[in-house]
C-alpha cells in the first residue's frame, strides 16, 4: 500500500496547494474511520470534510481546519439535540 500511495500521491496534486492541514486531517480520519459505527459520526465527518475542501482555497493555512472542527461540533450538537 505504501508503493500505491507513492505512485498515486502525484495524482493528488501539489501538497502546497492543499496544505499540511488537510493531509493531517485526512490521515486522522483514515485512522478514525474503522471505529465509526453509526450514521451520525459519518455525517459529521462528511460535513466537516466538505467544509474543509471549500475553505482551503480561500482561507489562510490553519483556519480551514478550525472552521471544519467548529462546523462538525455544531452539526453534531444539532443532530444530537434533534435525536433527543
Amino acid at each position: 500500500m505504501t508503493a500505491v500511495g507513492a505512485i498515486l500521491g502525484d495524482a493528488l496534486g501539489d501538497p502546497k496547494t492543499w496544505g499540511l492541514d488537510a493531509a493531517a486531517a485526512a490521515a486522522f480520519l483514515g485512522l478514525l474511520w474503522p471505529r465509526i459505527q453509526s450514521r451520525q459520526p459519518v455525517a459529521v465527518a462528511a460535513v466537516a470534510a466538505v467544509v474543509t475542501v471549500f475553505a482551503l482555497p480561500t482561507l489562510p493555512p490553519g483556519i480551514p481546519i478550525l472552521v471544519a472542527a467548529a462546523t462538525g461540533l455544531v452539526f453534531a450538537l444539532v443532530a444530537e439535540r434533534a435525536k433527543s
